[in-house]
């Protein structure tokens, strides 16, 4: 049953923990690249799926629940982990959640491991842009970025790293001030 608040996605509801449901609502389906996570995850039986930043774990929620297989969640709040885990058991999916900093903590990328047919990053220009000599080691073979909670002003300048990294973007959806990318690397 397609959802009305939510054009073009399958999830009937969701259970989310937000302070501003409103506006947690349209950040996540104006500005994170949502409708990407839902036509990846389409079908069942989908792959792995690593959220970066995950903050409320709505992205692996959702993923999940459009059929991914797995969903890893990192953040370096603690509270986000326990946050994305709550959400999660609310949904009636389980997540793994874990709490660092990917970008210097060698140990968490080998917790990671790999494989992932689907990782999601809403996290800022610079941390993105750093990102992308690191998640080539993680995604899977054909397997896509979604970069979000980019703010207008520094998208080329994410479009030129990722570029530049050995990325295709394929995808660009903007709302307002933010925009979200969806890349392959090569």
């Amino acid at each position: 049953m397609a959802n009305k608040k939510i054009p073009n996605v399958g999830v009937h509801h969701l259970a989310l923990s937000a302070f501003d449901f409103d506006k947690s609502l349209k950040f996540y389906t104006e500005g994170l690249g949502f409708e990407t996570v839902a036509e990846w995850g389409e079908g069942t039986g989908r792959a792995a799926m690593l959220d970066i930043g995950s903050g409320s774990g709505i992205l692996s929620v959702c993923a999940l629940l459009l059929g991914a297989g797995s969903a890893v969640c990192v953040d370096i709040d603690p509270l986000a982990v326990g946050v994305a885990l709550e959400n999660a058991a609310r949904n009636g999916v389980a997540v793994s959640a874990l709490c660092g900093d990917i970008l210097v903590d060698t140990a968490l990328r080998g917790k990671l491991g790999g494989g992932y047919g689907l990782i999601c990053s809403n996290i800022v220009a610079d941390v993105i842009i750093s990102l992308c000599q690191i998640i080539p080691g993680l995604l899977a073979r054909d397997g896509v970025w979604i970069a979000s909670g980019i703010i207008d002003t520094r998208l080329g300048e994410v479009e030129a790293a990722l570029s530049n990294s050995g990325f295709d973007v394929f995808s660009v959806t903007a709302s307002g001030s933010w925009a979200a990318v969806a890349a392959k690397h090569t």
